[in-house]
Parts: structure tokens; C-alpha cells; sequence
């Protein structure tokens, strides 16, 4: 070190209280920001949420009074291209079902019918038959 001569010595003091608390305020800020985002992100969810379940549920509800007491009701197209979709397959299940239920009443109706009619029969013959063994 030759050609630099030292004077003297320089002190620099600073006070870091003031970045201090200029960087505990921005973390303060950001942990509000970020439960507020969370808040907002919530009742978005929630929202969604009910948005998209709420259709669902009422088709639940549908099918269980349905199922508890035969009413064919159908459901109104409304919502979200998936719901409507869903809605259309909860219609035409209960038109399906409501064919199969008519056909299944009807071949009730036939067959309790002819079992009527072959146990009429039945009863006749066997009146025929004790007749004839009586006048004989």
C-alpha cells in the first residue's frame, strides 16, 4: 500500500429503525392482503359451491319423493350446460320408468285376468263333472 497515506478514520453510524418499521408495515399489509384473499377466495368457493350442488340436491329431493310415492315429475332444464344435461337424463329416466311401470300394470291387468278366467273355468268344469256324478 505505498502512495496511499491513512488520516484518520470515519465513522458512519445509522439508525435501521426506520427500515425497520417500514418493512414491518409492508409484512403487516401483505398478511391483510392475503387474509382477504383467502375471505374472497372462500365466499367464491361457497358460492360456486351452492351454485353447482344446489340442482343436484333438488334432483335428490325429486327422486326420493319419487320414490317414495310414485309422482312422475320432471325437472326444469335450468343451469350450466352440465345441468341441463343432467336435468334431460333425470327427465327421460322417469319418462322410462313411467313406460315400464304402465307395461308392467298392464301385463298385471292381462294375466290376473286370464288367472280369473282359468279359475272360472276350472270351477266349471269341476261343477260339470260332480253333476254328471250325481245324476248318475
Amino acid at each position: 500500500m505505498q502512495g496511499i497515506v491513512r488520516v484518520g478514520t470515519l465513522y458512519l453510524e445509522s439508525d435501521l429503525n426506520d427500515l425497520h418499521q417500514r418493512t414491518r408495515r409492508i409484512e403487516v399489509l401483505t398478511a391483510q392482503l392475503s387474509f382477504g384473499m383467502l375471505a374472497v377466495v372462500y365466499l367464491l368457493t361457497s358460492l360456486l359451491v351452492r351454485t353447482i350442488t344446489r340442482p343436484i340436491e333438488l334432483l335428490a329431493v325429486l327422486r326420493a319423493r319419487l320414490q317414495s310415492q310414485r309422482i312422475f315429475i320432471t325437472r326444469p332444464l335450468i343451469g350450466g350446460k352440465e345441468l341441463q344435461h343432467l336435468a334431460l337424463d333425470f327427465n327421460q329416466m322417469l319418462q322410462e320408468i313411467q313406460k315400464r311401470e304402465h307395461a308392467l300394470v298392464e301385463q298385471t291387468t292381462h294375466w290376473s285376468c286370464a288367472w280369473r278366467s282359468a279359475q272360472e273355468n276350472s270351477n266349471r268344469r269341476s261343477l260339470k263333472s260332480e253333476k254328471r256324478t250325481v245324476t248318475a
